[in-house]
């Protein structure tokens, strides 16, 4: 279930897939809800992503 042996490449791309993600919707959605511009939407979107796989 729980793989230890993962190499850094790989662990990251777990991350972006799951954690990083799911900041990335929120961060998004949070803009579309709020009817903010869609250069605003994207930088939403890159600042969950980034956020998210720091986390």
């Amino acid at each position: 279930m729980h793989e230890l042996d993962l190499d850094h490449a790989c662990y990251i791309r777990v991350i972006c897939y799951k954690t990083a993600k799911l900041f990335e919707a929120v961060a998004w959605l949070g803009a579309v809800i709020t009817g903010a511009p869609l250069l605003i939407e994207s930088s939403a979107s890159e600042f969950g992503r980034t956020i998210g796989t720091a986390f």
